[in-house]
């Protein structure tokens, strides 16, 4: 499993103005990161979560 964060950036001035904490496969993973728009990125935090 992994430990990440989407943001959601405002189209202004690049502010977040949207953050989700997700438990994500490494499979739902790479759907989510195709999935995301321009204002949209997805930082993992940590890997390999039991």
């Amino acid at each position: 499993m992994l430990y990440a964060v989407l943001e959601t950036l405002s189209p202004a001035d690049d502010s977040i103005v949207h953050s989700e904490e997700l438990f994500l496969t490494p499979w739902e993973y790479e759907e989510r990161k195709r999935e995301l728009s321009d204002l949209q990125e997805i930082i993992i935090l940590e890997d390999n979560i039991a």
